[in-house]
């Protein structure tokens, strides 16, 4: 990056384009423009903050330090770094005589009436000490400042809007589990009472204005936007609307312009939810070979269109699924597909990949075919893989460790060597003894288009959400470092869901994976297994070997004809796309 300040004394990489980025002009341009200095591509404080976090960037120590803290020229600490437009978004009660002139804030210059200002009467809660009664921090690895651990409700919103807290990742973690600790009327009847604090004893009007009542309401506006931005279904009743409509109007006497940002932001997230999801759209059909393992036609398609439309069909219904569905738990009573329907379908339609698997493999009495069938899914499997669709290569991997499968001893000593080694990969990886950690490990890193594991994804949602409360008198103190990591990982899913897969659905293949007939009661999968493959003895003889031996060659010739196809039609696409 030329022209540099700073001389490049501390470097790191754009997650987009991989550029080498001076950290203090990297973390400057995200900050002020939300967009990488090189590449241009959008990037939020939040997302990096979490890169630094998970140390999946280099010199991530310094580019977090440059993010959070007091380092980058020209900024105030009590700037909010959501949008740069919202940080100049001020507020007042009223207009002319006596006002006091605040300069802090990027371009613009804040004047609130005195005469008419006019304290919240509640607004007293919030002058709680910070003492263990009342908040608790706590230390994690990678952060250099106090995260809160503990605090009463009033006290949690008096440290966030304080123009010195130093954790703009908790704000955005808040908007999506706060519902664990308290509801939307609470927590916006909170802000309302926060945005307009008494003066203290003895502290004049100028002080008082630049000091307290302007920081406070710019952190009250951001995380308003921030919860806008993220959760707008929260203000679709009256009241909450109501309230929200109060809050920007405080501003609008004032300052029209950022009041009129700020709705027009509304409206947008409005028509937002008035749009339908937009379907995926169809493409040309996918090509496939003819006269080739006629018993199941699956095959005779490309290993990459395969991988594809299941990618395709499983993010349409992961998108689909709400925070509010997320949040209910809902997922595992009795009348589930009423409470959760998108979880539900999701887990029927991973469910169903699992069982076609099985199936075909289990349809052939031939063992070359079988061992084929199983060498085939592999495959697949290892390009959901690259694709990043983890609850795919999991449904893939969990057929082929069924029950069914798992007993096909002739047919797994068939196998390749090649395949035995991605098998044997894949297994470690999705290794329910350690928790999927090696999945998580690699979903963490992951560039988006991505889909998670479902299982371990609500399988943490549900273990996270025990909230701890601590009676101390009549105070209850809420556990927000749990709160901060549920909302860690909403957010995670709702960013997940955000961005689409690069190619279309083909609607012939789409169509043959939708209408396949697959059995899913695994008595009879079993006993289908034991016929097509009778349960050997722990010897294998010489006639079983000669009879793998030349499975093993039939498939070879299986896979150079398949092979063979593939390359010609590349080939030929290529010519035709020039």
């Amino acid at each position: 990056m030329s022209g540099c300040p700073h001389k490049y004394k501390v470097n790191t990489e754009c997650p987009r384009c991989k550029q080498s980025i001076c950290a203090e002009c990297f973390s400057l341009s995200v900050k002020e423009h939300s967009e990488c200095p090189v590449c241009k591509s959008p990037l939020t404080v939040a997302l990096l903050i979490d890169l630094c976090h998970k140390e999946a960037i280099p010199n991530f120590k310094s580019v977090q330090n440059f993010l959070v803290g007091s380092s980058i020229p020209n900024r105030k600490r009590c700037s909010v770094s959501l949008n740069a437009d919202v940080s100049k978004l001020p507020g007042t009660m009223g207009s002319s005589i006596a006002r006091s002139t605040f300069s802090g804030m990027s371009d613009t210059t804040l004047f609130i009436d005195e005469s008419t200002y006019q304290a919240d009467d509640n607004s007293n809660i919030f002058e709680q000490p910070d003492s263990p009664e009342f908040i608790t921090f706590t230390k994690e690895k990678g952060w250099d400042f106090p995260i809160i651990q503990t605090a009463t409700l009033p006290k949690m919103i008096q440290v966030i809007t304080s123009k010195d807290f130093q954790d703009p990742y908790f704000a955005e973690c808040l908007v999506f589990g706060y519902p664990t600790v308290m509801t939307k009327e609470e927590l916006i009847g909170l802000l309302v009472k926060r945005f307009n604090p008494q003066r203290p004893e003895g502290m004049n009007w100028d002080e008082f204005v630049s000091s307290k009542l302007s920081p406070i309401r710019m952190k009250v506006m951001g995380f308003i936007r921030s919860w806008v931005n993220w959760r707008f279904s929260d203000f679709d009743d009256i009241d909450m609307r109501t309230t929200l409509e109060l809050l920007i109007g405080m501003y609008e006497t004032f300052k029209p312009k950022m009041a009129k940002f700020m709705k027009d932001f509304i409206d947008k997230q409005e028509k937002k939810t008035q749009t339908h999801i937009r379907e995926f759209t169809l493409g040309n059909e996918a090509k496939y070979m003819k006269d080739f393992i006629e018993e199941q036609p699956i095959f005779s398609f490309s290993i990459k269109d395969v991988a594809q439309q299941i990618t395709l069909m499983q993010f349409d219904k992961f998108r689909r699924i709400t925070v509010d569905e997320l949040l209910s738990q809902m997922w595992t009573k009795k009348d589930n597909k009423t409470l959760t329907p998108n979880i539900v379908a999701m887990m029927q339609l991973t469910n169903k990949i699992s069982y076609i698997v099985q199936n075909i493999i289990l349809s052939f009495v031939k063992l070359k075919y079988r061992i084929f069938a199983i060498e085939f899914f592999i495959k697949v499997a290892e390009y959901l893989k690259k694709l990043n669709n983890f609850d795919g290569f999991k449904a893939i991997l969990a057929a082929l460790d069924s029950s069914a499968i798992y007993r096909l001893k002739d047919t797994k000593d068939g196998l390749s060597e090649e395949s035995i080694k991605l098998l044997t990969e894949f297994q470690s990886i999705v290794n329910y003894e350690s928790n999927f950690k090696k999945l998580r490990e690699i979903t963490a890193i992951c560039e988006p288009p991505c889909i998670p594991f479902l299982g371990s994804t609500l399988g943490d949602l549900v273990f996270t959400k025990e909230n701890e409360k601590s009676e101390n008198g009549q105070l209850k103190l809420v556990n927000f470092f749990r709160v901060r990591t549920y909302g860690s990982m909403l957010r995670e899913i709702v960013m997940k869901q955000g961005t689409s897969f690069p190619f279309y659905y083909c609607k012939n293949l789409k169509e043959l994976i939708e209408q396949f007939e697959f059995e899913e009661n695994e008595d009879k999968l079993f006993e289908k297994s034991i016929n097509v493959e009778p349960t050997r003895n722990k010897e294998i003889s010489k006639e079983d070997k000669k009879k793998i031996n030349k499975a093993k060659g039939d498939v070879e010739n299986l896979w150079k004809k398949y092979h063979s196809f593939w390359k010609k039609t590349m080939k030929i696409e290529a010519v035709v796309s020039k």
